[in-house]
């Protein structure tokens, strides 16, 4: 069955149906009749029910409760609207009117059959009706289901137009226009407006686009791209105040507060940029023709150019905030409060970078910081890597990172700590230790301060000085000492052709000191040695302290004294008397070998002895003899002529020996006594006067010699002949040792 169909007039009789009489359990019998519903013009969905209800065979009177359903079949199922009840509804005469609303959509075409429930005034429950009615439509509805537009007449107002339509409405005629402009058009499919095709419009969904397809603007006018009402990508076509470019648009996306000056062209804000919680707005900006800035918080372009691809702060506000390129082309990768202010400068990121290098002119500018903090890159093309407090203020100067470096001379380089230099073409390291180390005060300068040591590992090529082989005989090219290189110290090397080449060369206040041939022989004071060692000078010293001041415990030398054919090994100290020839590797002394030898500092031959007596009383110039009581031993002469005499104690009037014998270990100690030669002899005169030429024996008197008177006694117990005379009583005669 289909919906009823309201009209302007309800028809003249409603039809009506009878119901069989049926049993109800509270004991009535009921007689239902059923009219044709119909509704009053444009009155929604509801529709008025007519029936005639019998009691026991006669027409009810009073109050009744009835309760009305709808379904799908005829007996069993489910309602398919719920149930509607119309209490105290009157009945006269049987009679009873009720007005029934199912809602919206019910009667759409499905057949339904009307269930009623009845009890009497409120008590006890409904007694179901049996059975079911089915609803059938009535003569005007049949027609109002066919009808079609031509078949009305007069003109159908608005308010019959009014409502929701279940289905969808068609037209297809071509011709068919309606006056408006649409406003109140709502869920309009596009492709139907214009007669224009779906191609036409940009949908959701995606579109296949064909040539010449775009989404935009044809006049000049801001378009802006909104989320929630609030404005997220604009785009601007303008042409700069100089008039130069055209057809670059400004970009900007992000933020509102996000800004492109309007007189610029080519300019892009990618994103970034708002408030913080506390309201404070942080914009990103661009200010200048086909400048950039990619994303970050209060960042700005300024420069022809140039780029700010993020950054901008950290959340802390003592960090600083916002990122600035304002030189031409400049660039600034990120971190924040840096500023770039070099043409086509570079910072890549870092906090409170500056590059201001020269902001015009080819090869001029292009300073770089790459990052670290409160780094500056002030000379054009310089660079500063990293690291903090560093400067790069020469052209083309570097600093690659560290710590307060300066590289203020054209083309130099400073590295570490504290490492700073003006000179040109300079390379400079510091280690911290010296604040600042600024190095030797000349252009192209290697300078590197290590207090650790500089360690240079093991490699097949080594170290190279003079690689070049510029070095020609001076100490240029060489290996120069201390930072004043005026004063000459160093090592070099001759590298071209003639005198030492190949050889090394040692100076001092720039003077070649000492030479090594390329053959291994050493010169001092020469270029050209002709030996393994050539000294070119008197002597050569070798000082235990100062030299030549008498105070080592060496001061030994060797060389000549200026005068005579004769080579000296000597000392300089007073209290060394003694050159020895020893073995250090042995052990042992040495022996000599040579063709004479010439003493200058003693007359006699001597050989040091123990004596039976305490040494202290032996006197020097005494006679002593043989003791038997003690093998090996001597003691004083005491008697005269005697036969064990064994020579003269030396060093009396200070003449000393000229050679010492001694076996080292076994036969040494003692006091030296003279077997042959010249020594002072203590003498007495009471055996007669002493004349030169007299021989000379024992004496009576405790270690003296006297004239030999006797020769028959005098056998074997000659000391020697006198020297010098004599004449009386005792002292000293000088006497040629010659034991017999």
């Amino acid at each position: 069955m289909k919906d009823p169909i309201p009209v302007s007039q309800p028809p003249s009789r409603s039809w009506v149906s009878t119901l069989p009489a049926i049993r109800l359990s509270f004991g009535l019998t009921m007689l239902l009749l059923l009219c044709a519903p119909h509704q009053a013009t444009a009155q929604g969905t509801a529709f008025t029910y007519q029936g005639q209800l019998n009691s026991n065979g006669n027409p009810a009177n009073g109050s009744y409760d009835l309760r009305f359903a709808l379904f799908s079949v005829s007996s069993g199922g489910t309602s398919a609207t719920g149930f509607l009840t119309n209490s105290a509804t009157p009945v006269s005469n049987g009679l009873f009117t009720v007005v029934l609303d199912f809602g919206a959509g019910i009667f759409n075409g499905t057949t339904y059959w009307l269930q009623i429930g009845v009890r009497s005034n409120s008590s006890g429950g409904f007694s179901t009706l049996s059975p079911r009615q089915e609803l059938t439509p009535a003569p005007y509805a049949i027609f109002a289901e066919g009808a079609n537009a031509a078949g009305l007449s007069g003109t159908i107002t608005s308010s019959n137009l009014a409502g929701a339509y279940s289905g969808a409405i068609t037209f297809t005629n071509p011709a068919n226009s309606f006056a408006g402009d649409g406003t109140g058009l709502t869920n309009v499919n596009a492709a139907a407006l214009g007669g224009l095709a779906s191609a036409n419009f940009w949908q959701l969904g995606g579109n296949n686009a064909g040539s010449g397809a775009f989404l935009g603007t044809t006049n000049n006018q801001v378009m802006d791209f909104r989320v929630n009402n609030v404005r997220a990508m604009r785009f601007r076509l303008t042409t700069d105040a100089a008039g130069t470019f055209s057809n670059a648009p400004n970009v900007i996306i992000g933020s509102p507060l996000n800004s492109i000056s309007t007189t610029i062209v080519g300019g892009t804000v990618s994103g970034g940029g708002g408030d913080d919680l506390s309201g404070n707005p942080y914009n990103n900006s661009v200010s200048a023709n086909f400048g950039t800035v990619g994303g970050g918080l209060a960042n700005s372009a300024s420069g022809v150019g140039s780029v700010v691809a993020g950054g901008g702060t950290d959340g802390n506000p003592s960090d600083g905030i916002g990122n600035s390129a304002s030189g031409t082309a400049s660039a600034i990768g990120g971190g924040l409060k840096n500023t770039n202010l070099a043409f086509y400068g570079t910072i890549g990121g870092g906090l409170d970078n500056t590059a201001n290098g020269t902001t015009s002119g080819f090869f001029f500018g292009g300073s770089t910081v790459a990052g670290g903090e409160a780094n500056k890159a002030s000379g054009d093309l310089a660079t500063v890597g990293g690291g903090i407090f560093n400067t790069a203020s020469g052209f083309a100067a570097t600093v690659p990172g560290g710590s307060e470096n300066i590289a203020a001379g054209l083309g130099s380089f400073a590295a570490g700590q504290y490492a700073q230099t003006t000179q040109n073409a300079t390379f400079i390291w510091g280690d911290g230790s010296e604040i600042p180390f600024t190095g030797a005060s000349v252009d192209n300068a290697f300078n590197v301060l290590a207090s650790g040591g500089i360690f240079l590992f093991d490699g097949t090529n080594g170290v190279h000085i003079d690689s070049l082989g510029n070095n020609n005989g001076a100490l240029d090219f060489g290996l120069k000492f201390g930072g004043a290189l005026s004063s000459g110290e160093g090592v070099a090397s001759k590298r071209t052709s003639g005198g030492n080449q190949y050889g090394l060369d040692f100076y001092t206040s720039s003077a070649n000191r000492m030479s090594v041939a390329n053959n291994g022989f050493v010169g001092i004071n020469t270029t050209s040695p002709s030996e393994r060692l050539e000294v070119n000078g008197n002597y050569v010293l070798i000082d235990g302290s100062n030299a030549a001041d008498g105070n080592g415990p060496i001061d030994a030398y060797i060389g000549g004294n200026g005068s005579g054919s004769d080579v000296q090994i000597g000392s300089m100290n007073s209290l060394i008397t003694t050159v020895g020839f020893w073995n250090n590797a042995a052990g042992a002394w040495m022996h000599i070998a040579c063709s004479s030898i010439t003493i200058n500092g003693g007359s006699d031959l001597a050989e040091p002895f123990q004596f039976s007596s305490p040494a202290g009383d032996i006197p020097q110039g005494a006679v002593v003899v043989i003791d038997e009581a003690n093998p090996g031993r001597l003691k004083l002469s005491e008697h005269a002529y005697d036969g064990r005499v064994a020579g003269v104690v030396s060093g009396a009037n200070g003449i000393n020996p000229g050679i010492q014998m001694s076996q080292q270990g076994i036969l040494e100690g003692g006091k030296n006594v003279a077997l042959t030669g010249r020594v002072y002899v203590q003498a007495d005169a009471s055996n007669g006067a002493i004349e030169p030429g007299d021989l000379l024996t024992t004496s009576s008197f405790p270690g003296h010699a006297m004239k030999v008177t006797d020769h028959a006694r005098a056998q074997g117990a000659i000391l020697g002949k006198a020297m010098t005379g004599l004449s009386e009583g005792k002292g000293m005669v000088l006497v040629l040792v010659t034991l017999q």
